[in-house]
Parts: structure tokens; C-alpha cells; sequence
């Protein structure tokens, strides 16, 4: 299972083909600084209850069992990943030179850490907005199949 120290080792990343019962597809990467190099294999995982919902923080899975390489998987989790450092990249371009010119907040100091973590919370808050509304979306169609219709 996933082992990392200080964001380099083995992470499992991305939640693909969600299933009524909790369970997704996610995959095992190498990562550099939390930022997903190599795909090592694919699981289809139930989460513990007990997960932190704090990120960076190492997630229990319940069951997992292996399964064959998911390619859109591994794909989508490049372009989330690829979003996530370009949008943290515009911070230093754009959002800091208009900052120390409208404001002296920004002085090189612990307050430029401090905007910087909560600017790079907010693709954190979509994504796990996103993931929940796919869960529940997921709930709702088995209730829906699940339910019986009138036949006339």
C-alpha cells in the first residue's frame, strides 16, 4: 500500500468508476513532492471510515484488490496534476507582483506561506466537492434503479 515521507514515495491518487458500495478505482503512483511521476498499478478500494479528511495526510482503505492499469485514470490524474502546479505557479507570476503593488501585506515574509496555502486550498476544496457530489450522484441512480415503478 501507498508509504511516502514528506511527499516522496508511493501515493494512491485519483477515485475513477465509483461503485454503490463505496468502492473506487484509484492508482499507485511514485511521486516527487506529492507531484505523481511513474503509475505503478491499479486498486479498486473501499475507504476506511476512519480517514482524516486533512490532505497530505495517509489514507486506510478497508479491502483493495488489484487490478490491470487504468489508463483514463492515470491520464486524469496527470492533468489534475499538471492544474494543480500551474495554478501554483500563477500564484508566483501573477498573484504576488499584484499584491506587493496593491498592498503591503506581501513582504517576503511568513504572510506570502500564508496566502499561499490558502490560495492552493481551493483546487483542494473543488476536487473533494467534486468527489463527494460523484458519490452521492452515484447513491442516488441505485436508489432510483432500486425503486419500484408502476406497471400499467
Amino acid at each position: 500500500m501507498p508509504t511516502s515521507l514528506e511527499g516522496v514515495g508511493f501515493n494512491m491518487l485519483g477515485c475513477r468508476d465509483l461503485r454503490p458500495d463505496g468502492s473506487f478505482v484509484t492508482t499507485k503512483f511514485f511521486c516527487l513532492l506529492y507531484v505523481p511521476i511513474v503509475p505503478i498499478s491499479s486498486w479498486r478500494v473501499i475507504p476506511s471510515r476512519r480517514n482524516p479528511w486533512l490532505p497530505f495526510v495517509r489514507k486506510r482503505y478497508q479491502r483493495a484488490a488489484k487490478q490491470p492499469l487504468n489508463l483514463p485514470q492515470v491520464i486524469s490524474v496527470y492533468l489534475a496534476a499538471a492544474a494543480i502546479v500551474g495554478y501554483g505557479i500563477c500564484f508566483f507570476e501573477f498573484a504576488v507582483p499584484w499584491l506587493k503593488t496593491h498592498s503591503n501585506l506581501i513582504d517576503d515574509s511568513w504572510v506570502e506561506v500564508l496566502v499561499f496555502a490558502i490560495w492552493m486550498s481551493l483546487p483542494w476544496f473543488l476536487i473533494r466537492r467534486m468527489r463527494q457530489r460523484a458519490v452521492e450522484r452515484v447513491r442516488e441512480n441505485i436508489h432510483d434503479l432500486n425503486t419500484p415503478k408502476p406497471i400499467f
